[in-house]
């Protein structure tokens, strides 16, 4: 009975806040039991040939195929962490290369010199980072939000909105009435005040966002949130500047 029920609240809870990417992790499942059994067809040839090569007796052999398993173990241990990036380099290559740029692209953003050029520029990055979905930044004007390429207007009062601000972490456009047209809604602060948000717009071609996906979303959303107010400041002192 408590087997079952601890299934059934696996399933629930999975469905429910989407803790884990079975699709990503039955890949990494693939890539490292197709690597052990390479390994482990190696070790029964490498057997096989002292088997046929070495003219002991079985004791001795037992003996050598133990150390030599041992030395396997050894080597597995140490080159863990090298045999696991290495994996990734060539096996994982589009994701590790996706996740890279968007990195490299989160660390870009504060030396950005333009607010509108950052904005295009973050569309841009996050898109192709998403299988290219499309990626629309939503900026606060007055007592709502309005989309940079739609022009899509969200009020700030719309339940929505208010979600954001009140969780203040991504929401599932499918758990909001009337936003089945987003995947995602990442929203970004400033002082504790929600000056944007970030909506992915639902597509076909777009697979199911894992975790760590939404997490690293969250942090480019952050730094946008943080560059286009340092640029709004700036912006202010140059114009108090040239006020005689």
């Amino acid at each position: 009975m408590i087997p079952t029920l601890c299934t059934l609240a696996f399933v629930f809870i999975y469905f429910s806040t989407r803790l884990i990417s079975f699709s990503f992790f039955f890949n990494k499942f693939f890539v490292y039991l197709l690597a052990g059994s390479i390994l482990i067809t190696c070790f029964w040839f490498l057997k096989a040939t002292i088997e046929s090569v070495m003219s002991i007796d079985q004791d001795s052999q037992k003996n050598v195929l133990n150390g030599i398993g041992a030395v396997l173990v050894f080597l597995s241990k140490q080159f863990a962490g090298t045999t696991d990036s290495i994996l990734k380099r060539f096996l994982f290559v589009t994701l590790g290369r996706r996740e890279r740029e968007l990195r490299q692209f989160i660390n870009e953003m504060a030396h950005f010199e333009n607010a509108c050029r950052l904005k295009t520029a973050f569309q841009d990055r996050v898109s192709i980072f998403l299988h290219g979905a499309r990626v629309e930044i939503f900026d606060r004007h007055s007592s709502q939000y309005t989309g940079l390429i739609t022009g899509k207007i969200v009020e700030a009062d719309d339940p929505l909105a208010i979600r954001l601000r009140t969780e203040r972490k991504p929401v599932w456009g499918s758990d909001v009435i009337g936003r089945a047209d987003f995947r995602l809604v990442v929203p970004g602060f400033h002082r504790s005040a929600m000056s944007s948000f970030v909506a992915v717009h639902e597509s076909a071609d777009l697979p199911a966002l894992r975790p760590d996906e939404v997490r690293l979303l969250q942090d480019a959303t952050h730094q946008l949130s943080v560059s286009l107010a340092f640029l709004e400041l700036d912006a202010l002192r140059t114009e108090r500047v040239r006020v005689p």
